[in-house]
C-alpha cells in the first residue's frame, strides 16, 4: 500500500516525491492525471501541519492568480487547483528536467546560455503590468533539460507591482541568493533577482553548492569568487561582479539591460588592456593645489568587455588605506566598464611636504590577460611661496609722488592753462609706457636705454597724434564739446600705445637713439603745424611742441628709474617678479587717478556753467579708475597676507604631512 496521499477523487494519481520542505509546510509531487495519463507536478502547501494562519493561504491564493496570468513558453503552466483536508494543492506542467543544483560538469557556453534564457524570462515577467519579482533565484529553481532548453519554477514567494514587494513583515527568500534590500525587508526593484542569478551562475562557474555559497560572502554582503575562477574564465567576471553588488544602484537597472550587456561578450576570450601612458609625471606650478592628468583605456579584442578598477600599490609613508580610498591619489571613474575609457588621476598636493618628489604605483586591476597593469605616478610639488611683505610706506610714497608730479604739470604749466585736455593723454601714456617697460624687466628681459626710449617715444607721440585731432576739432567748430573730447581722449590712450609698441620693435641696435630723433622732429613738426594753425603761429607751436616732448622725456626716463628700483624692492621682500610689476604699477596709477580727480574737481566740476549731466559724466570717468586701481592694489596685497598665512599653516602642520 503506497503511503502517498490518494488524490483519486480529484483526479489525480501519484506517481514520486519530488521534494519536500517540512518548514515551509510544502511538498511537491510528480502525478499524472487518470482521464488523460498526462504527467503533472503537484505541490501541496500542509497548512494544518505547520499551523499556518490565513495570510499563508492568501499567498497560495496570490501565486495562483500569477500563474494563470502568466503565459511562457519556459514557465510551466497552471492547469488546476483543489483542496484536502491538510491543505490547498496547485497542478501545474510536469517538465521532464534536472534542476541546476544537480551534479553536472559545466562548461563556459553552457552557463551562459542559462544566464540568457533566464534572463529572457525575468524580462518578460518585470515587463508585465505591474512588473512579477520571483524573490527566490536559485538552482534548485530553475531546470534544465536534455535539449539545454531553461524553465523557471516555484512562483511561491513572487509577488506582482515591485512597491507592494516590502510591505510584508516576514523576509521570504533563500539566505545566500537574497539580495541585502530583500534580506532587510526594504523595498524591492527589478534588479532584485538579477542578484539571485547572479549568485546561481557564480555556484555553476566555481562549482560551489548552494548550501556553501554563504562561504564567499563577507560582512559587507560582497561576494568573493575571483579567487575561485580560472584564469581562462575571467572574461565575464566583471559582468557577474555586477549582477552581484550588494547596492542596488551598482547592478544592472533590470533583467533587459543585463541581457544587452551580457549578449556580445564571449566567454572564451579575455579582453585586453591598452594604456597609452605607463608613467604619469605632475609638476605643479603654486603650493597646495590639485593636479589631475588623464590616461585612456582601451580594449582591442573584437566580442569581449573590458571591465576593471583602479588601486594604489600601499606605501610605507603613507597612511593606510583602502583598494578604494587613497589619501592624496585619487580616480575618476575608479571603476569602468567599456572597450574605450577615459580616465583622470587627481593628486592633491596640501597632504604633501612643499617642494618635494613623491613617487608611487597605481595598478588597472581587470578581467584582461594579464589581471594587473602597474603605472608610476612621479609628483613634483611645487616649493613653498615665500613670505611676503608689502613696502606700504613704498608704494603710499610712489602713489603720492605720481599725484604731485601729475598736479604741478598740470597747474603750474602754460599748456595746461589753456589746453589741460591735451597734457593729460601724454601724461598717461608715459604710464602706459611705463607698464610695457616694467612688465618686460619682471619677465627678466633685458632692455636697453635706447629701446626703452623708442617704446617711451612711441607711446607719447601716438597720443599726440589724438591731442592733436582734438585741438582741429576744437578750432574747426570753435566751441567745447565734452562727448567728442572723451571720444579722442579714449581713442588717443588706445592708439599711442599700440604705436607705442609699434616703434618700439622697430629699427636697428646701433641707431636707436637716431631713429628716435627722427621720430621727435616728425611729431614734433606734425603736432607743432596743427597747434600752431590753430593758434597762427606756426613756429611758436612747433617750438612748444618741441619743448613739451623733451620734458616728458626726462620726466619718462625719471620714472622708469623709478619703477625699476621699486620692482627690485618688492622682489627683495619677496614677491614674484610679475606681482612686485603690478603692485608698483597700481601704486602709480592710484597717484594719477587722484590727481585726475583733484584737477578736474578744480577745473570743471566747480565751473558754475557746467550742466548737471557733465559733471555727472566726468565724475563717472574718473572714479571708476580710481576705484578699479584702489581694488586691484587691496586684492594685491591682500594675496600677498594669504601667502604669509599658507606660509604659517604650512609650518604648524608640517610634522603631518606625508613624507617621500
Amino acid at each position: 500500500m503506497s503511503d502517498y496521499p490518494d488524490w483519486s477523487s480529484h483526479g489525480y494519481q501519484i506517481i514520486s516525491e519530488l521534494g519536500h520542505n517540512s518548514l515551509g509546510g510544502r511538498v511537491t509531487y510528480q502525478a499524472k492525471q487518470t482521464n488523460t495519463q498526462q504527467q503533472v507536478v503537484i505541490k501541496q502547501f500542509q497548512f494544518a501541519a505547520i499551523g499556518s494562519t490565513w495570510a499563508e493561504y492568501e499567498m497560495c491564493e496570490q501565486e495562483i492568480t500569477l500563474l494563470q496570468n502568466i503565459q511562457h513558453p519556459h514557465i510551466p503552466r497552471y492547469l488546476d487547483s483543489f483542496q484536502t483536508p491538510d491543505g490547498l494543492c496547485i497542478v501545474q506542467e510536469y517538465i521532464e528536467a534536472q534542476s541546476l543544483a544537480a551534479p553536472r560538469r559545466w562548461n563556459l557556453q553552457d552557463i551562459k546560455k542559462v544566464a540568457l534564457s533566464v534572463l529572457r524570462i525575468l524580462t518578460y515577467l518585470q515587463r508585465q503590468k505591474p512588473p512579477i519579482i520571483h524573490r527566490d533565484i536559485k538552482p534548485e529553481n530553475i531546470l534544465i533539460n536534455q535539449q539545454s532548453e531553461v524553465y523557471l519554477v516555484d512562483f511561491g514567494f513572487a509577488r506582482s507591482g515591485v512597491g507592494e514587494v516590502a510591505a510584508s513583515s516576514v523576509v521570504k527568500g533563500t539566505m545566500g541568493f537574497m539580495p541585502p534590500e530583500q534580506l532587510f525587508n526594504r523595498e524591492l526593484t527589478a534588479a532584485s533577482d538579477l542578484y539571485g542569478l547572479g549568485v546561481t551562475l557564480i555556484c555553476l562557474l566555481t562549482g560551489t553548492k548552494s548550501t556553501d555559497i554563504g562561504n564567499l560572502i563577507d560582512t559587507n554582503y560582497s561576494l568573493h569568487f575571483q579567487n575561485l575562477v580560472p584564469p581562462l574564465k575571467r572574461g565575464w567576471v566583471s559582468w557577474l561582479q555586477k549582477m552581484v553588488e550588494p547596492r542596488v544602484q551598482d547592478r544592472y537597472a533590470h533583467a533587459a539591460e543585463a541581457l544587452a550587456a551580457l549578449e556580445p561578450i564571449d566567454v572564451e576570450r579575455l579582453p585586453k588592456v591598452r594604456l597609452i601612458k605607463e608613467t604619469l609625471e605632475f609638476t605643479g606650478s603654486h603650493y597646495p593645489e590639485k593636479l589631475t592628468q588623464g590616461i585612456s583605456i582601451s580594449n582591442p579584442i573584437p566580442d569581449t568587455m573590458l571591465a576593471g578598477r583602479w588601486e594604489v600599490v600601499p606605501h610605507q609613508s603613507d597612511p593606510p588605506h583602502t583598494p578604494y580610498d587613497h589619501t592624496w591619489i585619487s580616480f575618476s571613474p575608479q571603476k569602468f566598464e567599456g572597450n574605450k575609457v577615459d580616465c583622470e588621476v587627481t593628486v592633491d598636493t596640501s597632504q604633501l611636504l612643499a617642494g618635494k618628489t613623491y613617487i608611487r604605483e597605481i595598478v588597472l586591476r581587470s578581467n584582461s590577460s594579464p589581471e594587473t597593469n602597474q603605472i608610476t605616478v612621479i609628483v613634483k610639488a611645487a616649493p613653498l611661496p615665500q613670505p611676503q611683505k608689502p613696502a606700504y610706506l613704498m608704494l603710499l610714497g610712489l602713489s603720492a609722488i605720481s599725484w604731485i608730479a601729475l598736479n604741478f604739470f598740470t597747474e603750474f604749466s602754460v599748456l595746461w592753462k589753456s589746453f589741460h585736455f591735451f597734457v593729460l593723454p601724454m601724461f598717461v601714456s608715459v604710464f602706459v609706457a611705463s607698464d610695457k617697460v616694467a612688465m618686460a624687466t619682471a619677465a627678466g628681459d633685458r632692455i636697453g636705454r635706447g629701446n626703452r626710449l623708442k617704446v617711451g617715444l612711441g607711446a607719447l607721440l601716438g597720443s599726440v597724434v589724438a591731442a592733436c585731432l582734438i585741438i582741429w576739432t576744437i578750432g574747426f567748430n570753435r566751441m567745447f564739446n565734452p562727448a567728442v573730447f572723451w571720444v579722442f581722449y579714449s581713442v588717443g590712450i588706445v592708439m599711442g600705445t599700440m604705436l607705442g609698441a609699434y616703434f618700439g620693435a622697430k629699427g636697428k641696435e646701433d641707431n636707436q637713439i637716431y631713429d628716435a630723433v627722427k621720430l621727435l622732429i616728425l611729431f614734433a613738426v606734425v603736432g607743432g603745424a596743427l597747434v600752431g594753425g590753430f593758434y597762427q603761429n606756426i613756429i611758436l607751436g612747433v617750438l612748444v611742441f618741441a619743448i613739451t616732448n623733451l620734458v616728458f622725456f626726462v620726466v619718462y626716463q625719471l620714472i622708469q628709474q623709478l619703477i625699476q628700483g621699486a620692482i627690485a624692492h618688492q622682489i627683495n621682500k619677496g614677491f614674484k617678479p610679475k606681482e612686485a610689476s603690478q603692485a608698483v604699477l597700481l601704486s602709480l596709477g592710484l597717484g594719477i587717478c587722484l590727481a585726475l580727480v583733484t584737477v578736474e574737481s578744480l577745473s570743471y566740476l566747480k565751473n558754475p556753467r557746467g550742466e548737471l549731466g557733465d559733471k555727472i559724466t566726468v565724475a563717472l570717468f574718473i572714479l571708476v579708475p580710481i576705484l578699479t586701481v584702489i581694488f586691484l592694489l587691496i586684492r594685491l596685497i591682500a594675496r600677498s597676507l594669504k601667502n604669509n598665512k599658507l606660509i604659517a599653516q604650512y609650518l604648524n602642520n608640517q610634522q603631518n604631512l606625508i613624507k617621500p
